[in-house]
């Protein structure tokens, strides 16, 4: 249900506010029936030990180096907040993933990926009778260099 509030988000009691693409809504909490999948078990478990790790395996000097490349990246805004992001939830962001995706840890801040341009230019959809087609544009010779 729609309704006209202060921006909120979360569960309060047994009601649960969130953000829809028409406003804030709110709706009765319904508890999760079954259990977490494994993947979502070793996530979740991974996110929980690299949270303990900050405080007990980095040197404050790791902790700085990490707050000052934090404020360099911006969080995704939520409820109209946005800024950039504490230490703690920079390493926490990228350790997590480095976790994740079977990478080794580091308690250092790795540089920031630099990506060379794309070879790939301009597609086209196109919905004839055989159906979508996803093609190269023909133009893509006159595409100007950025």
């Amino acid at each position: 249900m729609k309704i006209l509030d202060t921006p909120r988000s979360g569960k309060c009691g047994q009601t649960v506010a969130y953000q829809s693409p028409f406003g804030l809504c709110l709706r009765q909490y319904v508890p999760q029936k079954a259990g977490l999948t494994p993947a979502r078990e070793h996530s979740c478990a991974v996110f929980g030990g690299n949270s303990q790790k900050w405080g007990g395996k980095l040197s404050d000097e790791q902790r700085d180096r990490w707050t000052l490349a934090g404020a360099q990246v911006m969080s995704h805004p939520r409820l109209g907040q946005k800024g950039p992001l504490t230490g703690q939830q920079f390493w926490q962001a990228i350790s997590t993933v480095r976790a994740i995706v079977g990478l080794p840890e580091t308690l250092e801040v790795p540089e920031r990926p630099v990506f060379a341009r794309s070879n790939v230019g301009r597609l086209v959809a196109e919905n004839g009778a055989d159906g979508v087609r996803l093609m190269a544009d023909s133009r893509a010779e006159e595409m100007p260099e950025e």
